[in-house]
């Protein structure tokens, strides 16, 4: 009898571009954590194609956890052709990050 076929890897079927493979394999994976998941899912919706899920799941891990995935949200809008949403989003995220870049310069030069 020859042997079973091996386990695929997420890193396998993310290769091989099988976003379904790697969806399943993520919700399999023992330990991973909900916040971890939740971006895998997303990650792999919005590469998928289906941009609206992805969307809806940054915006649930962005609740969740207090992180900001203005970006990766702005980038679903763009692709839903929401063009202004994701323009307004982007901006709000690019000025965040310019607060945050000028507070931790202030930091390191003393200012």
């Amino acid at each position: 009898m020859p042997p079973p076929p091996p386990v695929p890897t997420l890193e396998d079927a993310l290769q091989r571009r099988d976003f379904a493979a790697a969806a399943g394999i993520v919700k399999a994976t023992p330990g991973l954590g909900r916040e971890a998941a939740q971006q895998w899912a997303a990650w792999l919706a919005f590469h998928s194609g289906d941009a609206e899920s992805a969307l809806e799941l940054y915006g649930a891990a962005e609740a969740a956890s207090g992180r900001a995935y203005g970006l990766h949200r702005a980038s679903c809008l763009y692709q839903l052709r929401r063009y202004q949403e994701a323009q307004a989003l982007a901006q709000q995220v690019r000025r965040g990050a310019w607060r945050v870049w000028r507070t931790s310069a202030r930091c390191w030069v003393g200012v």
